[in-house]
């Protein structure tokens, strides 16, 4: 029997390191962090893990705020908004850890190690050389003694150590996965909590903050479980009540190997300039290791708030599928978004491609409105609706695919088809239909002809929106304009 989360509210916490932007990966446990609390009617904290000072990318840690709030999820606690056991950033932690690791020092629980600061940075395996374990058990007079030869030594603290049990094996619970156990003698060698500088390593800060904050699940990625075993012992040695553990599923690409640029591990903000949606993010991330019910693929986060238990998380690896994200992002702007919203969103885009920047909202609207249930992605907007904003060549190549479309007859048909929309009925949409059809009867061809002939000349193109509907877009005036140019074009290469 798999162990229930407590039904009493949830103080989840997301806790990203400054290293680099935002990924994919870091989105989704945010989205479970976020969904826990909400559905619970818990906390969603925001801490920043800033204690890796040699790989700190301090640009990134507003990347960070601005990814999630793109993604809709607003922390109630952490940076910029506080909370009633911040500081939320661990560099301003510091006198907080430095004070619970002399208590472990003093409560026999950790020594210092009065090893050189070289061999102090050095990663120590359970079947590596551990020399420095001497130090476990000095009494405190030749501690004291070591410790101010040290300092006057180095120039800095000798870095303290946890005491790690020699023998029998840590129990510990994961929500998803059950009890784990490990053999302590597998276990990393007394890991350093407090370095000689002052700053703790990441298990204690992690410890530490999990404890004051009164975070009660902790949620993280599948390969931190190795860290589980550490993590259990350090709230032990405090005395402290252990978190609700809850490793996620890995992520993988296709292949099955883990997630990796080449994947699409790449940051929210590629995926943001690449015209993907928030809400498709999130839709897609939701289904990366947990099910909405019902075999509904499409919802959104507020929508699975209230089917969301972290119990029901499944631990088995989860594929990171390109086609399904674009398919969802296709699904969220084909079904989801208002016209309104589409628009608004599509704008950014046509501007940066020097599109619509002087064309009336309305007829923006109207234009997008055609495109909308074709386009993947934003980012195909402005090339999907450049003939609406630009005038399309007219040149040999538009003249080759004008007599593809209506060999000899091309010429003529466009004639036609000038002249009786020049009469026709603009008010409607039959109007329009009724005069290309009248060019059908009066040369005898198949409907897509003449139809075909006008989108070539009005758009450029062989495949675009319906036909009829794109010229009402345009307007009596765009159409009779592209028209004749299409006609000058094919007359100024002989074919007219």
């Amino acid at each position: 029997m798999v162990e229930h989360a407590p039904r009493a509210p949830i103080r989840s916490c997301f806790p990203p390191s400054p290293t680099g932007y935002l990924h994919v990966g870091g989105a989704r446990s945010a989205l479970f962090d976020w969904l826990a609390a909400r559905s619970t009617g818990g906390q969603f904290i925001l801490r920043i893990e800033d204690t890796d000072r040699s790989r700190l990318q301090e640009a990134t840690v507003e990347a960070i705020f601005d990814g999630l709030r793109w993604l809709g999820l607003q922390w109630d606690e952490g940076p910029e908004v506080g909370g009633p056991f911040g500081p939320y950033v661990q560099s301003e932690r510091l006198p907080l850890y430095q004070q619970w690791a002399h208590w472990l020092l003093e409560h026999s629980r950790a020594y210092e190690d009065f090893s050189p600061p070289r061999v102090q940075g050095q990663q120590v395996t359970a079947t590596g050389k551990h020399e420095f374990r001497e130090y476990r058990d000095l009494s405190l007079s030749e501690r004291a003694a070591r410790h101010d030869a040290y300092i006057q030594t180095h120039e800095s603290a000798p870095a303290i150590r946890l005491k790690m049990p020699l023998d029998g094996e840590t129990v510990a619970r994961d929500l998803i996965r059950g009890e784990i156990r490990w053999q302590n003698t597998d276990l990393p060698v007394d890991p350093v909590l407090l370095k000689g500088d002052g700053f703790p390593t990441y298990h204690l800060a992690e410890a530490v903050d999990d404890h004051f904050m009164n975070r009660n699940v902790v949620m993280r990625g599948q390969e931190w479980i190795p860290s589980m075993p550490l993590h259990a012992l350090l709230f032990r040695a405090f005395g402290w009540d252990e978190p609700i553990f809850c490793h996620l599923p890995l992520v993988t690409g296709a292949d099955g190997k883990k997630l990796s640029k080449r994947h699409g591990d790449a940051g929210l903000h590629e995926y943001r300039e690449q015209g993907y949606l928030p809400e498709a993010i999130v839709n897609f991330c939701a289904l990366l290791g947990w099910s909405f019910g019902d075999d509904i693929e499409i919802f959104s986060k507020e929508e699975a708030i209230p089917r969301f238990c972290i119990e029901d998380i499944r631990p088995a690896p989860s594929v990171w599928d390109m086609d399904k994200l674009l398919w969802i992002n296709g699904q969220w702007i084909n079904h989801r978004l208002t016209l309104d919203e589409f628009v608004e969103r599509s704008l950014p885009f046509l501007h940066d491609a020097g599109l619509a920047e002087d064309a009336p909202r309305e007829y923006i609207s109207r234009a997008l409105s055609l495109e909308k249930e074709r386009v993947k992605t934003l980012a195909q907007v402005p090339e999907a609706t450049r003939f609406f904003f630009a005038e399309p060549s007219a040149d040999a190549s538009i003249v080759t695919l004008l007599k593809k479309q209506g060999g000899d007859q091309a010429g003529a048909m466009l004639e036609a088809a000038l002249n009786l929309l020049a009469d026709a009925d603009w008010s409607a949409r039959d109007g329009v239909v009724a005069a290309i059809d009248a060019v059908v009867a009066q040369f005898g061809v198949k409907r897509g002809v003449p139809f075909g002939l006008l989108r070539i000349a009005t758009t450029g193109r062989t495949a675009a929106p319906d036909q009829a509907d794109l010229m009402l877009v345009l307007g009596p005036g765009r159409v009779d304009q592209r028209i004749r140019a299409a006609i000058d074009a094919r007359k100024a290469t002989g074919e007219g």
